[in-house]
């Protein structure tokens, strides 16, 4: 049997999702002046996920950024798709690692709402 996590392990793992979702707010700002790029805002996106997901904590912040995530997917997704379909642009992030990054995003989604 698991021994019961300490408070200061929860402490720990609410900084670091604090932290990760500080550098998204960070990376958004640069991204508007063109300082950022959209690849780095979503792999900034999915540190927040993934603190948040592998914080093993359980409460609605966790649940509200992995919907954030998720949603960020599929705006990279959409993206992608309309790049494909112009005949003389080229995304840096491809169509098939879109579809892979929400199928994670769902997945962490799913995995939390049990």
């Amino acid at each position: 049997m698991r021994p019961l996590r300490t408070a200061k392990l929860d402490e720990l793992a609410r900084q670091r999702v604090a932290l990760a979702r500080r550098r998204v707010v960070e990376l958004t700002v640069r991204a508007r002046t063109g300082l950022a790029s959209r690849d780095e805002l979503f792999a900034a996106y999915r540190q927040v996920a993934f603190a948040a997901r592998d914080s093993a904590l359980r409460d609605e912040t966790v649940r509200k950024t992995l919907l954030e995530y998720r949603d960020q997917a599929k705006q990279v997704l959409e993206d992608e798709r309309a790049l494909v379909a112009a005949p003389t642009s080229k995304g840096q992030f491809s169509v098939d690692e879109a579809e892979a990054a929400l199928a994670e995003a769902e997945y962490w989604l799913a995995e939390v709402s049990q």
